[in-house]
């Protein structure tokens, strides 16, 4: 993956803008990491546009270095940040985004719009936000690879399944954190204040609740992490449940997905 070129699409609602990392195998889009951030006060279009590639560039500095970058947008946002009269905000972008290879295109037949579409409609607005979130999550690892699965799903019946793989070695415990906290991470993303964890892993929902000890050292810096994290939270409870109440995750974690009905959906699926 390192060296070829990646795609960002970007898109602007009222109240959030939305960016969708992609990488094109063949003629197939494949999302690889989405971000959406609510937005405050009055922002011209274009000021929104450079917001949501700001953040991206931010939030993905690991991509933005290691791959060429084209953005592919309706606004003419090149002419905006790299014009000689820019003032404020505007210029620290514009030099911040200098050090990365990016280039703008302008929107073509896009697979992938319709899952940008739907992130700016489901990142919280300053109206009736989503702040309750469950997160279930499974984690495993064995000698084909470590992986992970997890479905945030919120009272309003918003779901988003992710399947991560890691490129790093872990143990069963390790990838069982890492599901939690990546899962976590997702729902503080989405503004949750009110969240339920759900793990087949009864070693993380112990050790999270004080229950019991973590003798390993790296195990340890885990519970912490997680900890600090759900700390944020106005409330938090951490539940074990059996892998055979928890098979959508366990499906995710082995990098296949099933589509419930009914429901907003969205699958993501990344590499670590």
């Amino acid at each position: 993956m390192e060296g070829e070129t990646l795609y960002i699409y970007l898109v602007v609602s009222t109240e959030a803008v939305s960016v969708v990392l992609v990488r094109e195998i063949g003629t197939n889009q494949n999302p690889v990491y989405f971000i959406s951030k609510a937005l405050s006060g009055p922002k011209l279009t274009y000021q929104k546009i450079a917001l949501a590639l700001m953040t991206a560039a931010r939030k993905l500095r690991r991509y933005f270095l290691a791959h060429a970058i084209v953005v592919w947008t309706d606004q003419p946002l090149k002419q905006v940040l790299f014009r000689p009269d820019l003032a404020g905000r505007m210029t620290m972008w514009s030099v911040e985004l200098s050090e990365f290879d990016i280039s703008f295109e302008p929107w073509k037949t896009l697979k992938a719009q319709a899952f940008a579409d739907f992130l700016a409609e489901l990142t919280p607005g300053s109206v009736n936000p989503c702040t309750s979130w469950t997160v279930f999550t499974d984690g495993s690892s064995n000698s084909k690879g470590s992986v992970a699965g997890l479905i945030l799903e919120s009272e309003e019946g918003l779901v988003i399944e992710v399947s991560l793989k890691f490129s790093f070695p872990v143990t069963n415990n390790q990838a069982e954190y890492e599901a939690c906290i990546a899962g976590v991470d997702l729902a503080l993303e989405m503004g949750a204040k009110h969240l339920k964890l759900r793990t087949n892993s009864q070693l993380v929902v112990t050790q999270i609740k004080g229950e019991a000890q973590a003798k390993e050292q790296y195990i340890q810096k885990y519970m912490a992490v997680l900890k600090k994290k759900v700390e944020r939270q106005e409330t938090f409870e951490a539940t074990h449940i059996q892998r055979d109440k928890n098979t959508r995750a366990d499906v995710l974690a082995r990098l296949a997905s099933t589509r419930p009905s009914g429901v907003t959906h969205s699958f993501i699926q990344e590499t670590l």
